[in-house]
């Protein structure tokens, strides 16, 4: 045991610099035994502060949920005021092709929806040349062959565009026509 005591004096003795070394394997035990108390009281720590704020936890998650129960509330209300707004407007803005209502407290618009296309560049390549622009590759000029077409005012039949001169299909791009025009409101800011 003395030996033992010896070699741990010995490890723990400064160096030249003012500063402890280890010198030997004991040594290295005894380091290695500091870093597990170390580890042991953070882990007391930790044990404490979370004991500590389990009862604020607690707080803060009633808190929330408090919180989501008034929103939802808050929500369904909103949804029944837009619902009254949509009552009144709605038949209101199918006789214009954009329909705009100015209040005080804020404005009420329905905007026309563009249609989506979904087209085949390459079907349209082969179909209609003039429109195939070279850059670093091939490319098909959608939004000037969309331009010169006209391609919002075409007819569509199915999903499909309708040339009016022949009454044939246009190949390549099929249309997703909007369901109904976008409703929105935006309040006045305060202040």
């Amino acid at each position: 045991m003395d030996q033992l005591k010896m070699s741990l004096d010995q490890a723990m003795q400064p160096a030249s610099d003012d500063r402890f070394t280890i010198t030997d394997d004991s040594g290295v035990v005894w380091a290695l035994r500091k870093l597990a108390e170390i580890d042991s009281e953070h882990a007391n720590d930790e044990a404490m502060v979370e004991e500590a704020i389990k009862p604020e936890q607690q707080k803060i998650g009633q808190a929330k949920q408090w919180l989501a129960d008034r929103d939802q509330k808050r929500d369904e209300s909103r949804q029944y005021f837009i619902s009254l707004i949509r009552e009144y407007t709605d038949p209101k803005q199918s006789e214009k092709a954009t329909y705009k209502l100015k209040t005080p407290l804020g404005n009420i618009s329905y905007t026309k929806k563009q249609p989506k296309f979904k087209y085949d560049k390459k079907e349209l390549q082969k179909l209609y040349p003039k429109y195939t622009t070279a850059k670093t590759t091939f490319d098909f000029g959608w939004s000037d062959f969309k331009k010169d077409m006209k391609l919002a005012k075409l007819p569509v039949k199915d999903g499909k565009l309708i040339d009016p001169e022949t009454g044939e299909i246009i190949q390549g791009v099929e249309v997703e026509k909007p369901a109904r025009r976008e409703f929105s409101i935006k309040p006045n800011k305060e202040g």
